[in-house]
């Protein structure tokens, strides 16, 4: 008799166990417990792409400036600042179209 009352406790320990099981996971198993990883990810895109959209119209206004000086020193006949100007939009054109090649790889990859 004494070990019917002591099975007795762990059916019933075990029943409540099964009864409950189901609300004890707190994350969703499905996703393997990270949310909504898609939407998260398309957050962190859309911010990424509007700094490089900015960062990419402020070298097209440098260039832009660049142009105008290197012109300028052209008309005004300023040989020792053609130099300098031609190296400096040289560089920025370089900057802008690694830029760019960074937009078009990182298109390349969203579309995987």
């Amino acid at each position: 008799m004494r070990y019917t009352n002591r099975i007795t406790k762990w059916m019933l320990a075990a029943g409540m166990l099964l009864a409950i099981a189901p609300a004890v996971p707190a994350q969703d198993w499905r996703n393997n417990g990270y949310g909504d990883r898609a939407g998260v990810r398309s957050d962190f895109v859309a911010r990424d792409s509007g700094r490089d959209n900015r960062a990419a119209d402020r070298l097209r206004d440098q260039i832009a400036r660049d142009r105008a000086r290197l012109s300028d020193d052209y008309r005004l006949r300023r040989h020792w600042a053609i130099d300098r100007d031609r190296a400096t939009l040289t560089r920025h054109q370089r900057e802008l179209n690694a830029l760019l090649r960074d937009f078009n790889r990182g298109r390349d990859w969203d579309r995987r």
